[in-house]
C-alpha cells in the first residue's frame, strides 16, 4: 500500500485505516494528527487535571478495536469519541 500523508480525507481514510490495522507507524501517526488534538480538547474541556490520561486510555481502547471498526471517517471519528465519552464516565463513577 502506498503512504498517504497530509490530513485525513474521506477519500484516503479505507487505505489509512488498513494500513493502520496493519500496525504501520504512518497510519497510526496519521490517525493520532488528526484526532489527538480534538480528543485532548474536548477531554481537557471537562476533566482537565486527567485528559492526559484519559486520552492515553482513548488509544489504548482504540488499539484494541480498531480491527472490528467498520465505516467512514465520519464514523470513525465519531467512534473514537464514544470511547472518548466512556472513558470520561469511568473516571467520573471511580472519582
Amino acid at each position: 500500500m502506498d503512504e498517504v500523508r497530509g490530513p485525513l480525507h474521506d477519500s484516503t481514510f479505507p487505505e489509512v485505516l488498513a494500513a493502520a490495522r496493519t500496525g504501520a507507524n504512518w497510519a497510526v501517526e496519521s490517525l493520532f494528527m488528526d484526532l489527538q488534538p480534538r480528543v485532548l480538547r474536548f477531554l481537557r474541556s471537562t476533566e482537565p487535571r486527567a485528559a492526559d490520561d484519559l486520552a492515553g486510555e482513548v488509544w489504548l481502547a482504540m488499539a484494541r478495536g480498531i480491527s472490528t471498526f467498520e465505516g467512514d471517517l465520519a464514523g470513525f471519528r465519531a467512534w473514537v469519541f464514544t470511547i472518548a465519552r466512556r472513558r470520561l464516565a469511568d473516571h467520573r463513577r471511580t472519582a
